[in-house]
């Protein structure tokens, strides 16, 4: 039996982000766990922005130096928002099951409690178990169904959506 894998986790930098991106690239071309298929120019911009907002969060997980997960914690713009944040997580195929999203999850919400974040939402396929698995064991709670939302390899999927309050 080989030996276990130890997972860290740490705030995202910038010099990250080639990395992120292949994390996010890897995990979309599955076309199965991410709305996203293909990672854009755009999006890269868009993550370099992120990694400077302190308002916002993006953590990765490392096995030996190597970065094979992602997650973020992103507020919206608007200020009736301001007290939530969205969450999004990717591990790479064959870095799952060895504890790397329940160590993103327990810094994020770590992260969050300490920036009073109020309440953390995110979207999940239903065809996704693990993931609703991962999610209600750090007590997300089912907050609403979008029937057949999706077209997954040719199945109609759910999006469930899921809330984790934190505080009033």
């Amino acid at each position: 039996m080989p030996p276990a894998k130890t997972v860290s986790v740490r705030r995202a930098r910038p010099n990250d982000v080639p990395a992120l991106v292949s994390v996010f690239r890897s995990v979309a071309r599955e076309r199965v766990y991410l709305y996203t298929e293909k990672v854009s120019g755009d999006q890269v911009g868009r993550m370099k922005k992120r990694l400077k907002d302190r308002k916002s969060l993006i953590a990765v997980a490392e096995v030996d130096g190597k970065v094979v997960g992602s997650l973020v914690l992103e507020r919206g713009p608007a200020a009736k928002s301001a007290h939530l944040r969205t969450l999004g997580i990717s591990v790479m195929k064959g870095f799952r099951g060895i504890g790397a999203g329940s160590a993103l999850m327990e810094y994020a919400i770590d992260w969050a409690r300490a920036n009073h974040v109020k309440k953390i939402t995110l979207g999940v396929f239903s065809s996704n178990p693990a993931a609703v698995r991962l999610y209600k064991k750090f007590g997300f709670e089912l907050e609403g169904r979008l029937k057949n939302q999706f077209l997954i390899k040719d199945e109609f999927v759910d999006e469930l959506l899921m809330g984790l309050q934190l505080s009033p």
